[in-house]
């Protein structure tokens, strides 16, 4: 049935005082939508009811008066269509790695950017903790019932991917450290005295434990990262970024091991201008 300019006005007049009644229950607009439009139907049902050559305006009157009031008609759809209970799970639509952030913000009904935000944050002040924190929602949520259409994931490859970030990481440091220990045997030999104490040009030995922690620990969860379903090409990205890392811990190794030989070679130096001088 086509309404007259009037009793449009008159609905909608009606369904403003149902919004503002909704707005002032402080009802989330999902749930604040979903009751209007319970309201707008119920009263379309009603409308169609009337005489189908037109109704005049004191019918449209009539038949929203005999409706009751907006708050009561807003407060009966807010009843009908009540809150979906929310479950902190694993979301695939809009997911840009594994569906936690999204998740997330379904849950707390938060914008998805703002939770990723507050991920890319928290990795920027903890860094690997925070990507262990993702990996274990993932997990945990993902042997959760409710995802059969979740990619699986590739146990086989996630373990060759730990394993050959461990083995790396101890290749690297045992090399590093051997390599230390032949420069201080060569000293020895060549020099027929012990390596001095180079002060602070001999970093490395004494940081050599804490390096290898650290690059196990910040290697390892991209490695894992790596080798879960992940979207848009990121497997490979994140592979990349634990090699990457896997390089730049061997190469500070390298300049651990350069910076004790230039400690060496200057602390020769000052020996022998000292010599030459007496």
């Amino acid at each position: 049935m086509n309404l007259t300019p009037r009793q449009q006005m008159l609905v909608q007049r009606y369904m403003r005082d149902a919004a503002v009644a909704l707005e002032s229950a402080k009802l989330p607009e999902r749930e604040r939508d979903q009751a209007l439009e319970s309201v707008q139907s119920k009263i379309d049902r009603q409308i169609a009811t009337l005489n189908a050559e037109g109704a005049t305006d004191e019918e449209i009157q009539a038949l929203l008066a005999k409706l009751g009031p907006a708050e009561q008609q807003a407060d009966w759809a807010a009843r009908r269509n009540p809150a979906p209970s929310r479950r902190f799970s694993l979301e695939m639509e809009g997911r840009v790695w594994l569906g936690v952030c999204a998740g997330i913000s379904r849950f707390l009904d938060f914008p998805a950017w703002m939770v990723r935000t507050v991920a890319v944050l928290l990795g920027l002040a903890l860094g690997p903790l925070t990507l262990l924190a993702y990996l274990v929602c993932f997990i945990s949520l993902y042997f959760r019932p409710g995802h059969p259409d979740f990619p699986k994931i590739r146990y086989g490859l996630a373990a060759a991917r730990f394993a050959g970030t461990l083995i790396a990481a101890v290749l690297i440091g045992w090399v590093g450290h051997y390599a230390l220990r032949l420069v201080f045997f060569l000293h020895e030999q060549l020099l027929k005295r012990p390596v001095p104490d180079v002060g602070d040009w001999g970093w490395l030995a004494a940081r050599e434990s804490s390096l290898f922690f650290w690059a196990f620990v910040c290697c390892t969860p991209i490695a894992l990262l790596s080798a879960m379903p992940l979207t848009k090409g990121w497997d490979y990205s994140l592979k990349r970024a634990s090699q990457a890392g896997l390089a730049l811990y061997g190469i500070v190794i390298s300049f651990g091991i350069a910076s004790h030989i230039v400690g060496i070679i200057l602390d020769f130096v000052a020996e022998f201008s000292a010599g030459r001088a007496g």
